[in-house]
């Protein structure tokens, strides 16, 4: 795990604020983006920032914590909110909850449990899985990949872009130099990568595994309905 970690409720480092300033950024903020690591949260900061939706009302963190403790996570989170700001806190919409996580090495049963538990403890929530991690999501920014590879498969295709565009040089790797980059998503655009793109392909992908197991849809990232639902309430012009 990397070491620049911000959790739910505090930003690490981040000087401490008085009562009223810290109300005022919580009642501020109504869309929770809860990523399972800093990868994907770096990402969807940058992304947020470069197509100029309202950051203040976004919270996106990277907990670190495995697919089912991360949902209990939110549990926590919405409880301490409440003793901070008190009835006058404005509850979070259900539609307005995102859960990024992957698959990685977690079991089957551990990773389709994940899904359902946020589906059902938070109806109506976006949960952006991806099979079998994120780094799918990455490259699906600069090509349409159908067969399933190990995420280590991932990282090199990202590292040989990110070198080939000269972002990297070559002793350096995604895995060491690209996962905990604040500015991964604008790298991307710098090496050619299309979001539109990705969420085309990641649709594809999707219309052809079976979804009701996502342990065995593989490759599938549904990243692309994280992507959408912010787009939509941000009025982000769509792929046509």
């Amino acid at each position: 795990m990397g070491s620049g970690r911000e959790s739910l409720f505090h930003k690490r480092k981040a000087p401490r604020k008085n009562r009223d300033e810290e109300i005022r950024e919580l009642r501020a903020v109504q869309w929770l983006i809860v990523c399972e690591g800093f990868t994907e949260q770096h990402y969807f900061k940058a992304l947020i920032k470069s197509l100029n939706m309202d950051k203040d009302s976004i919270r996106t963190v990277g907990e670190g914590h495995n697919t089912t403790r991360l949902v209990d996570k939110v549990d926590n989170y919405f409880d301490s909110v409440d003793k901070i700001c008190g009835k006058q806190h404005i509850p979070y919409n259900n539609e307005r909850i995102v859960f990024v996580f992957d698959k990685d090495d977690f079991s089957a049963n551990n990773f389709n449990n994940a899904i359902k538990m946020a589906e059902d403890r938070y109806p109506g929530c976006t949960v952006a899985w991806s099979n079998e991690s994120f780094e799918l999501w990455l490259c699906l920014h600069f090509d349409y990949v159908q067969s399933p590879l190990h995420r280590g498969a991932y990282n090199d295709k990202l590292t040989e872009i990110f070198r080939k565009n000269g972002i990297f040089n070559k002793r350096q790797s995604f895995d060491y130099n690209g996962k905990n980059d604040a500015q991964l998503y604008e790298k991307i655009n710098q090496c050619g990568g299309s979001l539109d793109n990705a969420i085309k392909w990641s649709k594809r992908l999707a219309d052809s595994q079976n979804l009701n197991n996502p342990a065995k849809a593989n490759p599938v990232t549904m990243v692309y309905k994280a992507v959408q639902v912010l787009r939509e309430e941000f009025n982000v012009s769509q792929p046509t």
